[in-house]
């Protein structure tokens, strides 16, 4: 019974130390589970929700708590984990908060059709938010649907954002369909509204909206003039007449003060809101007509649509200079000076000789010197020194004429008000066009150019372009080498664009030239190229085989004496089988393993395989490295031949072939004995190399225990150092 009481009590005590728990210094003072609960709970609100933006979960579990829902930042983020943290009693925080991904720019939409109600998409701050704006719409609806397509997003702008949406959501009700669009703090309202007086309370909303900066582009809220216009009318006393339309009351405003800065009364004249302006860029236009006014005796702006036109009478030059930078270039023009300066004047004459002679008049503040200083070919100076004409900036026609004027053999050039004309003859070489393209380069646009030039005949010089063997020909010919002519000569799949006689150039080396080209392009997969007199230029793809620097040289040996060539391509990787006709030899090859490999033909006969190799190395000697088994590199033809013949003799399994290798007696016995080894091992290697069969081929080296010379002088010597090739049939 006693033990059974003593199991009742320590039970007891277990189960009040699980529900309890000793806090402060006062080990009497104990609390329950669910007090403890409690505690935790307030603790970790009142410490986290002022810190959150968003409404955020707090779930307790006795001395543990979970945190989830939308955070800011992560600056938020930690801040609300610490002071959670912080919450007495807390054993355990679970952190399941979410960060928003924050909108660069910050964007909301809200579009209305007839077709889908509508529809909000873009981001919101909160969700608070995003049920306030889904209220407003719904109301607005009228019993349309409203899609929500709204994704909450940190990164709002500051200010009553809210508001700001709800004023698009007040617009969009005044539309019949449309869209406002808000970006950060931008805002656009566009569509079409059912009547002007809901475009007035469209107009009305916007302005009272608490942020942003709004834009309206609507449809319907104003009547549309069929005709939009707008007349300026300066008087001769100053005073400046205002007639038309205007887009809206921000540029009606505009268009008055910028008329009454010009005016020296009150400006008359009514200008009416409408629609039909013809384009964004109309008020700035008529901004800068208006202020153009400001600089006339008397004038008129006048715009139809997209039609501007400026009529005016100023004083002097002067006015007229500070007038024309404020004219449109697509602006018709009629303006006249009532007092004006005579126009300068310069006249140029280039003589058969090379002279070169001026006389005119010049502009105010330049001198004879100065215009002679641009002109340093200039010989003979004409010109009043009392008596000067407009002002006139003559340095751009100084500096073209300067450039293009050594292109004649004569000319004669006028340099008068803002026009500048020159006739005359080329010198071979030169084109009109070109001339042409240098004088307006010289000139700015407020200088006009006319141009009566002759041309000489052209040097011959031709464009080529090459693909698939077929060739294409464009340029001029020399004279003596019509069309059907050089097309012949580049072979049966040439053609001609564009192809013209006449050039400069010697007929015969041209053709010479052209037949070398043509046996040039054949080593070619693709080319392009240039031919002019002396000179070939080629550019592509090489076929195989063909280096840029041989095809150079073999090429010289092909075209006119006194003619160049530049190769300037890329060669194709050969292939296994591929064939080429090696420059150098004229022989046919084929591409094995790596080389190039002549293509020699006989009969296979130990005999003939012999009087092939021997004629090889009759030709030319194997060479090594001194005092080593590396074979020199300048013997690389040499071994491709070799291999040549090798592979066709050891074809047949009846043959094979014995390499030896000798030294001359100079020196250790047994050290040229592995000499001579290492070199004939050497030879069947790089034959070998080469796709001779290596188990057909044996390489012995003899050392100095076979010579075919004395030894006692250095030509003897020389013919000992030697390797052997033999061959035996059937086995033997």
């Amino acid at each position: 019974m006693r033990f059974v009481l003593i199991l009742i009590v320590v039970a007891a005590m277990a189960f009040t130390a699980w529900h309890s728990v000793n806090v402060g210094t006062d080990r009497d003072k104990l609390l329950g589970a669910p007090q403890i609960e409690r505690i935790v709970d307030d603790g970790v609100r009142t410490a986290a929700l002022p810190i959150a933006t968003h409404p955020i979960q707090i779930e307790t579990d006795g001395r543990n708590v979970r945190l989830s829902g939308p955070v800011n930042s992560e600056a938020e983020h930690q801040d609300i984990l610490a002071a959670a943290r912080d919450a007495r009693l807390l054993v355990k925080l679970t952190d399941d908060l979410t960060v928003l991904p924050r909108a660069t720019p910050f964007r909301f939409s809200a579009r209305k059709s007839l077709d889908d109600g509508i529809v909000l998409s873009g981001n919101v701050p909160t969700v608070a938010a995003r049920e306030a704006l889904l209220s407003q719409a719904r109301t607005e609806a009228e019993g349309a649907v409203v899609s929500d397509r709204l994704v909450m997003a940190a990164g709002v702008p500051d200010g009553d954002w809210l508001g700001m949406a709800a004023t698009g959501l007040t617009a969009l009700s005044a539309l019949r369909n449309g869209e406002v669009s808000i970006s950060d703090e931008q805002a656009v309202v566009t569509g079409a509204v059912t009547d002007i007086a809901a475009g007035q309370r469209l107009i009305a909303a916007v302005n009272a909206a608490p942020m942003g900066d709004w834009q309206v582009q609507i449809a319907g809220a104003l009547p549309v003039a069929k005709e939009y216009t707008l007349n300026a009318m300066k008087n001769e006393d100053g005073s400046i007449i205002l007639d038309g339309n205007a887009p809206d009351e921000g540029v009606r405003e505009d268009l008055l003060t910028a008329a009454q800065a010009a005016s020296t009364q009150p400006v008359g004249g009514s200008l009416t809101l409408a629609e039909g302006m013809p384009g964004p860029e109309w008020p700035e236009t008529m901004l800068a007509g208006i202020a153009a006014l400001d600089a006339t005796a008397n004038g008129l702006l006048s715009a139809r649509d997209e039609v501007v036109s400026f009529t005016a009478e100023v004083e002097t030059d002067d006015d007229l200079a500070r007038l024309l930078p404020l004219i449109g270039d697509n602006w018709n023009t009629d303006i006249k000076v009532r007092n004006p300066t005579p126009d300068a004047r310069l006249a140029i004459v280039l003589g058969e000789d090379g002279s070169l002679s001026a006389e005119g008049l010049l502009p105010e503040g330049v001198t004879a010197d100065e215009v002679a200083a641009a002109l340093p070919g200039l010989n003979g100076v004409a010109f009043s020194p009392d008596t000067f004409g407009r002002p006139a900036d003559w340095a751009g026609p100084l500096q073209g004429l300067d450039i293009i004027l050594p292109r004649f053999q004569t000319a004669n050039a006028l340099v008068e008000g803002s026009s500048v004309t020159i006739s005359g003859k080329l010198k071979r070489g030169f084109s009109a066009d070109g001339a042409e393209a240098a004088m307006k380069s010289a000139l700015d646009r407020a200088w006009t150019l006319e141009l009566d030039l002759e041309e000489s005949a052209p040097l011959a010089e031709l464009i080529l372009s090459d693909r698939d063997g077929q060739t294409v020909l464009s340029g001029v010919l020399p004279n003596g080498i019509d069309a059907e002519a050089a097309l012949t000569l580049l072979g049966q799949d040439a053609s001609g664009e564009g192809l013209s006689t006449g050039g400069e150039g010697d007929p015969a080396a041209w053709a010479q030239a052209l037949t070398a080209t043509e046996e040039v392009l054949s080593r070619f997969r693709d080319a392009t190229g240039r031919m002019s007199e002396g000179q070939v230029e080629l550019d592509g793809k090489l076929l195989p085989g063909y280096p840029a620097t041989d095809i150079q040289e073999w090429s010289l040996t092909k075209l006119p004496e006194g003619w160049g060539i530049s190769v300037s391509a890329d060669e194709l990787a050969p292939n296994e089988g591929d064939r080429r006709v090696n420059l150098k030899t004229g022989e046919d090859e084929n591409f094995r393993r790596g080389y190039w490999l002549p293509n020699v033909v006989f009969e296979v006969s130990a005999e003939q395989c012999t009087r092939q190799i021997d004629a090889a190395l009759e030709a030319e000697d194997i060479l090594f490295v001194t005092g080593s088994a590396r074979i020199d590199q300048k013997v690389r033809a040499l071994l491709n031949r070799l291999a040549a013949v090798a592979v066709r003799c050891l074809n047949s399994s009846s043959i094979a072939l014995e390499i030896g290798g000798h030294t001359d007696s100079v020196g250790n016995d047994d050290n040229n004995l592995i000499l001579s080894q290492e070199r004939a091992d050497a030879v069947r290697d790089a034959l070998a190399d080469r796709g001779v069969r290596a188990d057909a081929m044996t390489a012995i080296g003899f050392g100095e225990t076979s010579p075919i010379a004395t030894n006692n002088t250095a030509e003897g010597r020389a013919q000992n150092r030697r390797i052997t090739f033999g061959w035996s049939e059937s086995g033997n």
